[in-house]
């Protein structure tokens, strides 16, 4: 990979760059989107019981307990293989066009 280029001292052609960025970013997304399913969980609970539900002055953390109780652990990680699925993709797309453009108009601008 990337790895033999610096070791040679040449220039790393773009679609190695772009691979790393790739997996890097999908990576990226993985993690992201496992931290965060928690938050979504409560956010779209609220959202679904509406203002007119006892819940609504309850914080993000007194919902989260609550669903600890009522659904194990595991219930704050509900629907995270559909947001996996949604947000792996997204993250690699998104840094990997962010790094292929950087590398494309960095080279405008220096010449």
């Amino acid at each position: 990979g990337a790895k033999y280029y610096h070791e040679q001292a040449l220039k790393t052609p773009p679609s190695i760059d772009f691979l790393h960025a790739f997996v890097s970013g999908a990576g990226a997304g993985a993690v992201a989107g496992m931290l965060t399913t928690p938050f979504d969980v409560v956010k779209t609970r609220r959202q679904m019981v509406g203002a007119s539900s006892s819940d609504t002055h309850l914080g993000a953390f007194a919902h989260m307990k609550r669903i600890v109780q009522n659904e194990g652990v595991m219930g704050l990680w509900r629907g995270n293989q559909t947001r996996l699925m949604k947000l792996v993709p997204a993250y690699a797309i998104m840094i990997s066009c962010y790094e292929l453009g950087k590398r494309l108009f960095g080279e405008v601008y220096q010449s």
